[in-house]
This record gives C-alpha cells, sequence and structure tokens, in this order.
C-alpha cells in the first residue's frame, strides 16, 4: 500500500513526511475534524534510548554489565508483584516521572526523552479490565525489550560523548499491553467523545511505555555499579518515541516508525546506527556484544 495516496484520501489530511531516519513516515491531519487510526500507533510508543557508559566498549565488559542486569532485573520483577493496581495506575498517569520518582534514573533523563516522557491527558478509568491485567503480567516481564551494547566510533568530538565510550539501545514498549488496547480500538473522530476516550487510552499506553524503558534504562545503571563502582557514569543521551499519536495544537500527528526533532539522536542507515546532531551526522555506534 501507497501510504500518501491512502492518506491524502483521507478525511482533514493536511501534509505527509516520509522519515529519513527510521524508514517510516509522519502524517498530519486537521485536529477539527481528523480521525485518530489506532493501528498506525501500534505497538503504542515503541521506541528506542540511547545510552552511554563512561568505560570502554569492550566485548568483555558488556557481558559482565549484562551478567549483572539479568540479576538485577530478577530482583525487581520480584518487586513489581507488589505494586498492585493503584502502582500500575501511577504508571499510566505518571510515565517516565514514575520511574524516576522510584530511583530507575534521574531528572535529567526526562529533559532527553521527547514529551519529558508523559501524556497528561491520560485516563486509566477507560483502559479495561482485561487490558489491565494484561498490563500487571507485563510488569513482571522484560523479555520484550531488546537491549544491545556497542561501542561510539566518533568522526566529530562532542562534549557530551567520548570515542570509544560503551553505548546502550534499549528498544522496546509497552509490550503485550499496547495490543491489548489497540485490539480493543477502531478508527474514530478525533474530536468526538468516543474520541477523546480512545486518546485518552492510547496516552496510557504511551505513558506505561515510557515508565518500561526507564525503568529499563534505570536498571542498566545499577548494573554498572555492581560491575564497575558508582565512579563510573551511566548517561541517557535521547529517548525517541518511533509509533505515537499527539495533538500539537494545529494537528494531528501520527508517527509510524519516525522520530521528532532531537538535537542529538539515532539514526538507522543501511545496516548501522549513526549518530545525528543537529542534522549532522557525528559518528556511529559499532555492536560489541554479538
Amino acid at each position: 500500500m501507497n501510504n500518501m495516496n491512502f492518506f491524502e484520501k483521507e478525511k482533514g489530511f493536511l501534509k505527509y513526511q516520509k522519515d529519513n531516519c527510521w524508514g517510516g513516515y509522519k502524517v498530519d491531519f486537521d485536529r477539527r475534524i481528523a480521525y485518530i487510526y489506532p493501528s498506525i500507533a501500534s505497538p503504542v510508543n515503541l521506541g528506542v534510548s540511547f545510552v552511554t557508559i563512561e568505560q570502554r566498549g569492550e566485548k568483555a565488559s558488556a557481558l559482565k554489565i549484562r551478567e549483572a542486569f539479568h540479576s538485577r532485573k530478577s530482583k525487581i520483577i520480584r518487586r513489581m508483584k507488589d505494586m498492585g493496581k493503584r502502582g500500575i495506575k501511577s504508571l499510566f498517569t505518571k510515565g517516565i516521572r514514575w520511574a524516576i520518582d522510584t530511583a530507575f534514573g534521574i531528572e535529567e533523563d526526562m529533559k532527553v526523552t521527547e514529551f519529558s516522557g508523559v501524556f497528561s491527558f491520560s485516563d486509566p478509568t477507560v483502559i479495561s479490565y482485561e487490558a489491565f491485567e494484561v498490563a500487571k503480567n507485563v510488569m513482571m516481564d522484560f523479555s520484550d525489550f531488546e537491549i544491545k551494547f556497542w561501542r561510539v566510533d566518533l568522526d566529530k568530538r562532542r562534549t557530551f560523548l567520548k570515542n570509544g565510550d560503551m553505548a546502550v539501545t534499549i528498544l522496546g514498549g509497552a509490550g503485550g499491553f499496547s495490543d491489548a488496547v489497540v485490539n480493543e480500538m477502531k478508527k474514530v473522530k478525533y474530536c468526538s467523545d468516543e474520541g477523546r476516550t480512545t486518546y485518552s487510552a492510547l496516552a496510557c499506553v504511551a505513558n506505561y511505555a515510557w515508565a518500561r524503558r526507564q525503568i529499563v534504562k534505570g536498571i542498566i545503571e545499577m548494573s554498572v555499579f555492581d560491575t564497575f563502582g558508582k565512579s563510573v557514569r551511566t548517561r541517557k543521551i535521547c529517548d525517541m518515541s518511533l509509533n505515537i499519536i499527539y495533538d500539537n495544537g494545529q494537528s494531528l500527528t501520527h508517527r509510524k516508525n519516525a522520530v521528532g526533532k532531537f538535537s542529538t539522536c539515532l539514526c538507522k542507515f543501511k545496516d548501522e546506527f549513526v549518530i545525528v546532531d543537529n542534522d549532522s551526522k557525528i559518528g556511529r555506534i559499532v555492536l560489541i556484544d554479538e
């Protein structure tokens, strides 16, 4: 299917733009007459965090961190079992804020996360019992995340990146909770009661995904401390949402495998990841643990 031809025929269509970074697209609609397409955002807020570690990017070090990560993760999952219904609802409303307040990362992490990692218009009351149960189970399992270790290979010097340092990519989102919510939805007019309910439910999923990515980032940071000591710094460079729906005040935007504007971000170029700063390539990351 030609995405542009499909959207041009849809009500309220304004603009279609291909994404040069991840190969997807962004499409804008007139928010006054737009429709929400839940399937476009699915899996909702699948995204990637790019994290650096002030440690030489070598396979042996990556394996030590990965081993510590699995040990830490098991302990965290046991803690998650005691969250209860109120705790899960906090993820739906607070997003990354919940994770940081629970000691998974630092305040600075919010500043490099798109939308600061939270949609304020979420409403947990619109989440069905069945979907809520899926959310509880997903919080006990991070197996849907793809975590890889890399070495930073810079073409240009940057104060926030050091050539040869280790980097980690955290690819994931809301897991099966996204499917559970989206599968209950259909195409609806945005400016309607049903549309607002749909928008609020998608926000819950997005917040849940931001919280989960931040939890994983926090566990990696703990694992680095366990392995190399607390003097070794772990820094989140960016957290990019790939699939998302949002109202920017002028239009309703749908993104699929596409990222927003970041001063520093990761782009997929052929078979490698390149680091882009202000639309200029400054280097790449080289896989070290496979």
